[in-house]
């Protein structure tokens, strides 16, 4: 599953090399295990796959990995009275939300769900 989410990324982001692989793989974990939470599944489904590759993809482009040129993470910068917003990843899932709703298996409960001991 991880390496054909690993190359539908890096097709995504015009990568031809295995230079960022390491990187773009830590992402795909990160995004599946996010997956999994929010959807309170134990396994991802095929359906999902192609999801996943554009969030990690998304995450990798927004992060400014692989480039020496970018700012991380900086989404906006004021000047008069000095504001910067930083961009987070929860952001770039959250556009994802109705794509994954579907999935979301809304029977399963979690310990947080029971409301205490």
């Amino acid at each position: 599953m991880e390496l054909e989410i690993l190359e539908n990324s890096k097709m995504l982001l015009g990568i031809d090399c295995d230079d960022f692989n390491e990187i773009l793989l830590f992402l795909i974990r990160d995004t599946i295990e996010a997956v999994i939470a929010y959807c309170k599944i134990a396994i991802v489904p095929n359906q999902l796959y192609g999801l996943i590759a554009q969030i990690a993809a998304e995450i990798y482009r927004d992060r400014g990995y692989g480039r020496s040129d970018v700012s991380r993470g900086i989404k906006s910068i004021t000047e008069g009275d000095r504001k910067v917003e930083f961009e987070s990843d929860a952001s770039c899932f959250e556009r994802y939300v109705s794509r994954l709703e579907p999935f979301v298996n809304k029977s399963a409960r979690l310990p947080s769900d029971l409301g205490g001991a």
